[in-house]
């Protein structure tokens, strides 16, 4: 499951009071990290305005580190392209950059991904590039407002990666903000274990 994987923002008719219904359930993952939340979310019809207390959100941040035995700079050629992105964040369909030349600060791509049974279609542009240590990007258009940091650095074992994540859990996600942060916080502490094991040697048959 991912953040970016933006969150949708729906929005809702003056005429259109109906409170907003969010159901938590514990299911086992069956992937030995415990039992992850899932939330089933329901409410006014996507047509309509959100109430003042319904528009206005907060921003919401979340963390995850991982070590990986790995050189630095094949990690972070791995974290930046963002076509890989599917191959080790769940809930992620598709990502495919829409700008030509090396990777670098103005670089966008468009992403697709599920979240909340939900699909979500964002388009995002790197603000910050820092050759083999970071990189930063922002979405310029989509439902859910989100910018994620992706850093790199050496350490004995080979490299440590940390990734900073900060959106805004508005609108339709609102009421649910403190789940919702567990929930997204959970979803990117796998991926980063995805991403670990994409760097870990397979035992031969």
């Amino acid at each position: 499951m991912v953040l970016a994987e933006p969150l949708p923002s729906p929005t809702n008719s003056p005429t259109d009071t109906a409170p907003y219904t969010v159901t938590v359930a514990a299911v086992d993952a069956g992937d030995g990290h415990g039992a992850p939340l899932m939330v089933d979310a329901s409410g006014p019809s996507p047509n309509s305005t959100p109430s003042r207390a319904q528009a206005i959100g907060r921003a919401m941040e979340v963390t995850a580190t991982v070590d990986i035995a790995a050189l630095p700079e094949e990690v972070f050629a791995y974290l930046t392209d963002m076509e890989n992105n599917p191959k080790w964040q769940s809930g992620m369909v598709s990502a495919r950059w829409t700008s030509d030349g090396p990777i670098g600060v103005g670089s966008t791509y468009d992403q697709v991904a599920t979240f909340l049974r939900r699909k979500i279609e964002s388009t995002f542009e790197v603000e910050a590039y820092e050759p083999g240590r970071m990189i930063r990007a922002s979405s310029t258009a989509g439902s859910f407002p989100i910018t994620f940091t992706r850093m790199v650095e050496p350490i004995d074992s080979g490299t440590k990666v940390t990734a900073i994540i900060t959106g805004d859990a508005s609108g339709f996600f609102k009421i649910a903000e403190p789940i919702l942060r567990l929930i997204v916080q959970r979803s990117i502490d796998g991926d980063y274990r995805n991403l670990r094991e994409v760097f870990t040697p397979r035992n031969a048959d």
